[in-house]
Protein backbone atom coordinates (compact mmCIF):
# COMPACT_ATOMS: atom_id res chain seq x y z
CA UNK A 1 0.00 0.00 0.00
CA UNK A 2 2.83 2.38 0.79
CA UNK A 3 4.18 1.82 -2.74
CA UNK A 4 0.82 2.88 -4.16
CA UNK A 5 0.95 6.01 -2.01
CA UNK A 6 4.41 6.86 -3.35
CA UNK A 7 3.10 6.41 -6.91
CA UNK A 8 0.12 8.61 -6.10
CA UNK A 9 2.50 11.32 -4.90
CA UNK A 10 4.47 11.12 -8.16
CA UNK A 11 1.22 11.32 -10.14
CA UNK A 12 -0.15 14.37 -8.29
CA UNK A 13 3.19 16.17 -8.66
CA UNK A 14 3.13 15.44 -12.41
CA UNK A 15 -0.43 16.80 -12.69
CA UNK A 16 0.44 19.93 -10.70
CA UNK A 17 3.56 20.47 -12.84
CA UNK A 18 1.57 20.10 -16.07
CA UNK A 19 -0.79 22.80 -14.79
CA UNK A 20 2.07 25.07 -13.65
CA UNK A 21 1.20 24.71 -9.94
CA UNK A 22 -1.84 26.98 -10.22
CA UNK A 23 -3.57 27.53 -6.88
CA UNK A 24 -6.11 24.69 -7.15
CA UNK A 25 -3.39 22.24 -8.24
CA UNK A 26 -1.04 23.45 -5.53
CA UNK A 27 -3.87 22.98 -3.04
CA UNK A 28 -4.51 19.45 -4.32
CA UNK A 29 -0.79 18.67 -4.10
CA UNK A 30 -0.55 19.83 -0.48
CA UNK A 31 -3.79 18.07 0.45
CA UNK A 32 -2.59 14.76 -1.00
CA UNK A 33 0.86 15.23 0.54
CA UNK A 34 -0.60 15.84 4.01
CA UNK A 35 -3.23 13.10 3.67
CA UNK A 36 -0.76 10.42 2.68
CA UNK A 37 1.57 11.48 5.47
CA UNK A 38 -1.28 11.07 7.97
CA UNK A 39 -2.25 7.65 6.58
CA UNK A 40 1.34 6.42 6.75
CA UNK A 41 1.64 7.80 10.28
CA UNK A 42 -1.45 5.92 11.43
CA UNK A 43 -0.20 2.64 9.97
CA UNK A 44 3.45 2.83 10.99
CA UNK A 45 5.10 1.54 14.15
CA UNK A 46 7.50 4.51 14.23
CA UNK A 47 7.76 7.98 12.73
CA UNK A 48 10.59 6.97 10.37
CA UNK A 49 8.35 5.92 7.40
CA UNK A 50 6.52 9.25 7.66
CA UNK A 51 9.80 11.16 7.47
CA UNK A 52 10.90 9.08 4.47
CA UNK A 53 7.66 9.84 2.66
CA UNK A 54 7.74 13.55 3.50
CA UNK A 55 11.35 13.79 2.28
CA UNK A 56 10.48 11.87 -0.90
CA UNK A 57 7.46 14.09 -1.62
CA UNK A 58 9.45 17.25 -0.95
CA UNK A 59 12.29 16.19 -3.25
CA UNK A 60 9.96 15.14 -6.08
CA UNK A 61 8.03 18.40 -5.82
CA UNK A 62 11.18 20.55 -5.63
CA UNK A 63 12.69 18.83 -8.66
CA UNK A 64 9.55 19.22 -10.77
CA UNK A 65 8.95 22.76 -9.49
CA UNK A 66 12.21 23.88 -11.08
CA UNK A 67 10.74 23.03 -14.52
CA UNK A 68 7.85 25.51 -14.37
CA UNK A 69 7.50 29.30 -14.16
CA UNK A 70 6.69 30.84 -10.75
CA UNK A 71 3.08 30.13 -9.71
CA UNK A 72 0.49 32.85 -9.42
CA UNK A 73 -1.14 32.38 -6.03
CA UNK A 74 -4.34 34.05 -5.00
CA UNK A 75 -4.72 34.88 -1.29
CA UNK A 76 -7.83 32.66 -0.85
CA UNK A 77 -5.87 29.71 -2.25
CA UNK A 78 -3.02 30.24 0.18
CA UNK A 79 -5.43 30.54 3.12
CA UNK A 80 -7.22 27.38 2.06
CA UNK A 81 -3.93 25.49 1.83
CA UNK A 82 -2.89 26.60 5.31
CA UNK A 83 -6.30 25.75 6.79
CA UNK A 84 -6.42 22.28 5.22
CA UNK A 85 -2.91 21.31 6.24
CA UNK A 86 -3.64 22.51 9.79
CA UNK A 87 -6.88 20.50 9.82
CA UNK A 88 -5.05 17.37 8.71
CA UNK A 89 -2.43 17.76 11.41
CA UNK A 90 -5.14 18.29 14.04
CA UNK A 91 -7.10 15.21 12.93
CA UNK A 92 -3.93 13.13 12.88
CA UNK A 93 -2.95 14.13 16.39
CA UNK A 94 -6.48 13.43 17.70
CA UNK A 95 -6.50 9.99 16.08
CA UNK A 96 -3.14 9.11 17.58
CA UNK A 97 -4.28 10.21 21.04
CA UNK A 98 -7.49 8.16 20.71
CA UNK A 99 -5.60 5.08 19.52
CA UNK A 100 -3.14 5.40 22.39
CA UNK A 101 -5.98 5.64 24.91
CA UNK A 102 -7.74 2.61 23.43
CA UNK A 103 -4.54 0.56 23.49
CA UNK A 104 -3.94 1.48 27.13
CA UNK A 105 -7.52 0.56 28.00
CA UNK A 106 -7.26 -2.77 26.17
CA UNK A 107 -3.96 -3.53 27.89
CA UNK A 108 -5.42 -2.78 31.32
CA UNK A 109 -8.49 -4.93 30.61
CA UNK A 110 -6.44 -7.93 29.53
Amino acid sequence: MWGIMYLQMIWIVAVATANEFRSEYGLALLLVYASIGVVIELGAQSFRPVLWFLAFGGLVTARRRGCTPPPKREPPGVLAIVALVGLHIDVSRRCIITITRHRALNTSLF
